[in-house]
């Protein structure tokens, strides 16, 4: 099951938001992938082995943005039945436009029990770069609308595409374990 829920975050947090990741200052990295390929060396392990043997540092401003949108998406969907136990990997992905339609390869984040959250931040709301996710063998399809937030399983299939039309795709991809992961699969 997913869950999309539009004006997901405040209006000024999430402009603060899309303003920073947008800015001239902002440090995207490059990678080769869209997927979990980049990955996949760690998808042996439990969310704890992942997090303990990959670690990245970023600017403390940085951690301390993605955290305050963290804990604002907790605590505006509790209701969604969240209970937050231990956040494995947060990241954004910027898809630049192409003359034309691809859609990525389908995927699971981790192969460890685990919950997504996704936050679309730059996108046009059409069906242009949007995500396909494969539920009960039929696509279904949402579209990159700013501020709109996705809730998932991680064990569902999904694809991000390029836009065609729109200038880039932004999304936030927040990966985490629930207490009842925890509780089934051992605390970390």
């Amino acid at each position: 099951m997913i869950r999309v829920i539009d004006n997901a975050l405040p209006v000024e947090l999430f402009d603060d938001l899309r303003n920073f990741v947008t800015s001239p200052v902002f440090p995207w990295f490059f990678t080769t992938t869209t997927t979990n390929d980049y990955y996949s060396m760690y998808n042996a392990l439990t969310a704890k082995d992942f997090a303990q043997q990959y670690n990245s540092e970023f600017a403390i401003e940085y951690v301390s943005k993605g955290s305050a949108i963290f804990s604002q998406i907790l605590q505006n969907y509790e209701e969604d039945n969240l209970n937050y136990n231990y956040l494995v990997r947060m990241r954004l992905g910027l898809i630049h436009p192409r003359p034309i339609y691809t859609k990525h390869s389908m995927h699971t984040d981790f192969v460890f029990p685990h919950k997504t959250a996704l936050l679309y931040i730059l996108g046009d709301g059409k069906n242009d770069g949007v995500t396909t996710f494969l539920l009960n063998g039929k696509e279904e399809i949402v579209a990159p609308k700013p501020n709109r937030l996705v809730l998932f399983d991680g064990d569902i299939l999904h694809s991000s595409s390029t836009p065609t039309n729109s200038d880039f795709r932004i999304a936030m991809n927040i990966n985490y374990t629930t207490k009842e992961i925890g509780e089934k699969h051992g605390n970390w």
